[in-house]
């Protein structure tokens, strides 16, 4: 456990929608063990097919 990060409870506030977006092409192995956090902590709901977005 970390000592220089809190977990603060936030109360009396409705649900909100959590969403992870990343690079599909992103070749940072960290963001695998994000997403299995994330899935882990969230459930998995659905799975949304890849967008592609326009370039700006």
């Amino acid at each position: 456990m970390r000592e220089d990060i809190a977990l603060v409870p936030v109360v009396d506030i409705d649900p909100c929608e959590v969403v992870l977006v990343r690079r599909a092409d992103d070749p940072n192995p960290l963001l695998g063990s994000l997403e299995d956090a994330a899935r882990t902590l969230l459930g998995t709901p659905f799975r949304r097919d890849a967008v592609e977005l326009p370039a700006s």
